[in-house]
């Protein structure tokens, strides 16, 4: 009877014993080494924002110059301008060759005593352009480390219009126009600053170089009328991350 019972205490230290070591095994992490090549790089993502004013945006009712003139406290005349852009770098000959879609938006603000007003109180004034645009981007990056980017870009699209807080004729919504866009500009890489954490951000989140970025556009509309909203005057910066 004694030597039954040792038996089948060693028995069950024997399974305890196997299915712990099982369980280890299952569970056990392994070190592995990270890799020492760059993710691989085919998609862009930028951030953007600045000022803008159009150089002969008329509007409907009384005329946007009239309505947005003197200066602000910080922008000046100017609206402010924020956008946001994909890209696909489908092409790396001599540099990044790839697809670009944008959006966005341009606010603008005053407060204005319309003519057609009886009362002598101001009312604010809001004008709201949302973008949309598709370019083709040319990035001349050459090696990996390259401090400065220079790039250009093209494309086509158009804008929506709509102005609110004003005087009955004043107020409009729901406008449409198309335009053409070109800029030119240049990207600092911030992976020199800091190689450590541009590494560690790759290995964490494949994002292979981050950029401070910097750019001058030039609007024109197709159609020339009082929602013309061309100009030269879009100057942006933000941030590009490549992943």
């Amino acid at each position: 009877m004694r030597q039954k019972i040792v038996f089948f205490v060693l028995l069950f230290y024997f399974l305890t014993f196997l299915s712990a070591f099982v369980i280890a095994e299952n569970n056990k992490v392994i070190f592995t080494e990270p890799p020492t090549k760059e993710s691989p790089q085919n998609w862009g993502l930028t951030f953007m924002g600045g000022t803008y004013r159009p150089s002969n945006y008329t509007g409907s009712g009384d005329a946007f110059g009239t309505i947005y003139s003197g200066q602000a406290k910080y922008l000046g005349n100017q609206g402010l301008w924020a956008d946001l852009s994909f890209e696909w770098h489908f092409l790396k000959f001599l540099g990044k060759w790839g697809a670009k879609a944008s959006t966005g938006a341009w606010v603008i603000q005053k407060e204005y005593d319309s003519p057609k007003d009886t009362s002598s109180v101001k009312q604010l004034y809001t004008l709201w352009v949302i973008p949309g645009f598709i370019s083709g981007v040319y990035r001349a990056h050459f090696w990996s480390w390259q401090p400065l980017v220079p790039f250009v870009e093209a494309g086509v699209g158009g804008f929506r219009f709509q102005q609110s807080g004003a005087q009955q004729g004043d107020r409009y919504q729901n406008i449409y126009r198309s335009a053409t866009l070109a800029g030119v500009g240049i990207q600092l890489n911030t992976n020199i600053l800091d190689p450590k954490s541009a590494r560690s951000f790759d290995i964490n989140w494949g994002v292979n170089n981050t950029y401070l970025i910097a750019e001058y556009r030039s609007i024109q509309n197709i159609v020339k009328d009082n929602f013309d909203f061309s100009g030269n005057n879009l100057i942006t910066a933000g941030l590009l991350f490549e992943f």
